[in-house]
């Protein structure tokens, strides 16, 4: 009986899929300044990019503290860890915590909320060692590390995404900040996520819909260090199903016809099919494990004998055997399989 209900007057609606980054507390150490010293929004480089950082106000500063540069969200709309936890806690999960401490009104009708919701707020209280459990997320989802990417550099696919425009908002290369009051677990530490972090008008594929600074065709650049365990793709979830490579041409594709991101679509479209392989198989390292041969996401006996008949070399990325090559130097030897023992899924007795 409380539950919110589309008005019909409505008229702009949006469906959201998780927007998952991954190792979140290395993407929050990442200094302001250096995801502010990308953004152009007046297009000056005249490259068709205008990017701009949404900065915002965790909800656990004062009013008075300075704005931070969004970084997690559909709209870049949340700069911290814990804001992160505390939003999705009461608004996806409906438990009012320390950050949100109170409900919001089922369609702003006060009288049916006090009819539902009997438990007093805020709902999230201290555990046995004083920790709220918006406080346990955030001790998780801080400590998690970056996904795998195998093989880690050279693969010709990378080129052609540069060559095509596709790093000029997927930008590859971060280092967190070396701030001695980080720990060091996520303290100077070189990432490849695969995103500026900041908000662009992305025509077609904006979702209509104004959140704080971010107005309605902005939308952030998703990382992409873990994009072939993603399906459905984009943030409507629009792009579900089939192959990882008919996931990623339609998703790419989406990017036009107007927008920040049509002309590297134009320009995927116009490639070989040759080139355009490559760079798929480049997106399907982004999330892929040392070792795994069928891309399964387990190390098990298929992936040992795959490893066992690539003994030898010399590989190139390129090539299939390169997944084996987890200290990439050309060759698969014992090196690499002193590091295959670590992480072989199956019980061996």
């Amino acid at each position: 009986p409380c539950r919110e209900t589309i008005p019909a007057e409505a008229t702009v609606t949006a469906v959201r899929m998780t927007n998952s980054s991954m190792a979140f507390g290395l993407i929050e150490a990442i200094p302001d300044a250096a995801i502010a010293a990308n953004e152009d929004p007046t297009d000056a480089n005249g490259d068709g990019i205008s990017g701009r950082v949404h900065w915002v106000l965790p909800l656990e500063s004062s009013p008075s503290s300075p704005l931070r540069a969004g970084r997690f969200g559909w709209k870049s709309q949340i700069a911290t860890v814990l804001s992160f936890s505390g939003d999705a806690t009461a608004m996806e999960m409906g438990i009012t915590n320390a950050l949100i401490p109170h409900e919001n009104a089922p369609n702003g009708d006060a009288a049916m909320l006090a009819s539902c919701d009997t438990v007093a707020d805020p709902e999230d209280v201290p555990d046995a060692s004083d920790f709220t459990f918006i406080e346990r997320v955030t001790h998780f989802q801080r400590y998690l590390s970056e996904p795998p990417q195998m093989p880690r550099a050279g693969m010709s696919g990378e080129v052609i995404f540069n060559a095509i425009g596709c790093n000029a908002c997927h930008v590859r290369d971060w280092t967190t900040s070396s701030s001695p009051t980080l720990e060091a677990a996520i303290r100077n530490k070189a990432i490849r996520p695969y995103s500026d972090f900041l908000v662009h008008d992305m025509g077609t594929l904006g979702d209509g819909v104004q959140e704080g600074d971010a107005n309605e065709l902005e939308m952030r650049t998703p990382t992409l260090w873990n994009l072939r365990t993603r399906d459905p793709m984009l943030h409507n979830g629009a792009e579900g199903g089939g192959t990882f490579a008919d996931r990623v041409t339609i998703a790419i594709n989406a990017h036009g016809p107007i927008g920040e991101g049509a002309a590297s679509a134009a320009a995927f479209a116009a490639l070989s099919a040759l080139d355009k392989n490559k760079l798929i198989a480049f997106l399907d390292s982004l999330g892929r494990r040392e070792f795994d041969s069928n891309g399964d996401n387990i190390v098990d006996r298929v992936d040992w004998t795959s490893f066992v008949n690539s003994r030898g070399g010399p590989f190139t990325p390129d090539d299939p055997q390169s997944i084996h090559d987890f200290d990439q130097d050309g060759d698969v030897d014992s090196d690499d399989y002193d590091v295959l023992a670590l992480v072989y899924d199956v019980d061996c007795n």
